[in-house]
Formats: C-alpha cells, structure tokens, sequence
C-alpha cells in the first residue's frame, strides 16, 4: 500500500510527515489530512486488531478500511438510536459498580467525557440531549435505567473490574480489546437489544467471548446480562389533538418492565436480584479461533501491501452498514463522520428507585 505522499528528511531518513504509534510496535499515523495510519507502515506492520474490527474485515473490507486505516468514525450524536441507546446503556450499569457516578476508562470518548464523575441520575436527560434523542426515547431509556433498580438488580461489586483491557501477542499482531466487567475467575459482558434472542444462542456470541476467554486463562466463565429495549408504542389519549406525553410513555414503560421483569431482562432470577445467561470456557472452539485469526491477520496483511479493500454490498446486514452515505455518495460527510484523534506530535518532531 505504497504512499505518494512521503516527503523524506534527508537527515532522519524519515518522512517529516510521520507519527509514532502510542503503542510499541504498533502502525504509525501520519499528519496528513487525507491520512490516518501511516501507508508505508501498513506494508510490513500489522495494525492491532480486535474481535469488532476482524469481524468488520470479515463483513467488509472497504468499511475496514475506512475505520482502521482511513480513522473515519461515526460522530456519537449521529449513531443510530440502538447505539445510541446502548451507550447510555452501558454507562448506567458501568456507573452501578461506581456508586452511581460515571467512570472515565481508556475508552472514554471525548464526547462523553463532560459528563464522567458526575451522578449518572442527575445528567442522564443531558446525556440524552447531546445524543439527540427524542424525548420519548429518552423517557424510554431513563425509565428502563429507573426499573431495573427497582426490581432489585444489584453488582457484584467484590473483585470487580470495570472495563478491563486486554492485549494478546498472535503472529507478530496485538489482539486488543475491553472485557465490560471482569473477575479473577469470570467476566460480564452487558448488551441492550431489540431482540435479545440473539445472545442466547452460543454460535452469536463465540468469536467475541472466545477471544476474551483467550486472553486469560484463569477465565472459567462469561454471563451475558442482556436487556431488551422496551418496544411499547406511544400511545394516544382521549383527546383528539394530543398524543401520549413523553413522562406519559415513559411511566407506561416503566409499570409494564415491573409487571413483567423477566421479559426485559433475560433470566432474570427474583430471589437472587440477578439476570443473563452463563457460558462455559470449555463451550467455545479456542483452538479453532486461534486459527481464524492467524488466517484473518495473513489476509489483512495482504490486503494492506496490495491496496486490496472493496464493497461487499452486505450494507444491510444485520443492519445498515454504518458507512453506507460515503459508499453511496462517494463523499465524507464532516457533518456525520470524524477523523480518529491521532497522537500528539512528540518532542523530537513537535426509593430504591430514582425520583
């Protein structure tokens, strides 16, 4: 993947135009505008992966391209609301094992960072606003939040480790990734979804809880605690001009998560204040994903040296592809996407419930 754009020192023999990784080993960026990962690395360094960006390679090697090499990234107020939603999501239960307040974790994006230590009840609706949620989606998510304090969900705070970071050395690569809630002998992985089925199945989830059994032996098992979106419709009142209020909805939401928890969060268990699906380390193919990946990382590798990123047209599956506007129109929209933040140029080269 050679770059046209090099410009050479005579006394370095370095392009003046390089960044050095923040990660030893790891592919440079490069200060160019039209630029992120360093071309001329990408063609004897391979990037670090994780299990979301191999299965984006797998999907489509164009939308890879854009999110690894190209550092193009949705703007956050302009996800999709299921993303939307489960950011929010996230935050809340991450919160949980910090007494309430927003935690700042390597992964924290710039965008949400105003809000960590603050009480996530006290700026949930301001969280939802910069999201650019509607407020009856934003009463929906609130009230979700609200009701499962209610019913008595609770974290297992002992031996808890919020977000913990993983790096695995594979054929010269780094795996790299972030287990939700992590123990000494298990793990927690937290997902919202319109159809949580989907994590009930083994076969949906094995590629990224196989990854995180492979980077700790000590591992023993995985829970799944998955939380259905609620799907109630906004209803109408007796009036013929006005609609359901959103606190109206949200209330509705609410009453209905109590009168039947077990529908919103999957397995959930009345006498113990728990929820989700348990997974066995010895469930999952281990062996079988080191292949995969050594395969993965050598395709990778040629497609870097060869330029060899195109449209596999799976743009709807499962769901519209998050950079289907530029494929479509050719053009990144400022408005809706991003460049990756690229490092900074180093010295050398300049009631129970909420109320």
């Amino acid at each position: 993947m050679k770059c046209r754009t090099c410009v050479m020192d005579k006394d370095t023999g370095m392009c003046v135009n390089y960044l050095e990784a923040t990660e030893p080993g790891d592919v440079g960026s490069c200060v160019m505008e039209d630029r992120y990962l360093c071309h001329e690395d990408l063609g004897h360094i391979l990037p670090s992966i994780s299990h979301s960006s191999s299965m984006t390679f797998i999907r489509c090697r164009q939308a890879w391209k854009f999110y690894k090499v190209d550092g193009i990234t949705v703007r956050d107020n302009k996800a999709s609301l299921p993303v939307k939603l489960g950011s929010i999501w996230g935050m809340f239960q991450m919160s949980r094992y910090n007494k309430g307040v927003i935690l700042e974790v390597k992964n924290t994006s710039d965008f949400d960072r105003e809000f960590v230590g603050q009480k996530l009840r006290d700026c949930i609706f301001d969280i939802c606003v910069k999201y650019e949620l509607s407020e009856f989606d934003a009463h929906k998510i609130f009230n979700l939040c609200k009701a499962s304090i209610k019913i008595g969900i609770k974290p297992d705070l002992e031996g808890a480790e919020v977000e913990r970071e993983f790096n695995i050395i594979h054929n010269s690569c780094v795996l790299r990734g972030y287990m939700d809630v992590a123990y000494p002998t298990a793990l927690k992985e937290i997902k919202l979804s319109g159809s949580p089925d989907f994590y009930t199945k083994i076969h949906n989830i094995t590629h990224q809880v196989g990854t995180y059994f492979l980077s700790d032996e000590n591992l023993e098992h995985c829970t799944i605690e998955v939380t259905k979106v609620p799907q109630l419709r906004v209803g109408k009142t007796t009036m013929k001009k006005d609609g359901e209020s959103p606190e109206g909805y949200g209330k509705r939401i609410y009453d209905h998560i109590l009168s039947k928890p077990s529908e919103y969060f999957i397995g959930y268990n009345r006498e113990e204040k728990t929820f989700g699906k348990r997974y066995y380390r010895n469930e999952f193919p281990l062996d079988q994903l080191r292949k995969d990946y050594t395969r993965i990382l050598v395709d990778i590798q040629r497609a870097c040296v060869e330029n060899s990123f195109y449209q596999s047209w799976l743009c709807h599956m499962p769901g519209l592809c998050n950079y289907h506007p530029i494929c479509t129109t050719g053009v990144m929209s400022d408005e809706l996407f991003q460049i990756k933040e690229k490092p900074v140029e180093n010295e050398s080269k300049k009631d129970n419930s909420w109320q």
